[in-house]
């Protein structure tokens, strides 16, 4: 990406679009296919956010 912002700006928005759709929606209640259940989906989706960061 040789330092250009605009470089990295696009390739954070590229994996935003690409990876954040499929825990939201398993949070909203979609359950994939090959899941028994939404209660197995829902800790596979929570897995996938990052975690906050620590207060000081």
């Amino acid at each position: 990406m040789n330092g250009n912002p605009a470089h990295h700006a696009i390739a954070l928005a590229a994996a935003t679009l690409l990876l954040l759709p499929f825990p939201v929606a398993i949070i909203a209640g979609w359950t994939p296919p090959k899941l028994p259940s939404r209660a197995a989906a829902l800790p596979c989706a929570w897995a996938r956010f990052p975690a906050p960061a620590p207060r000081r």
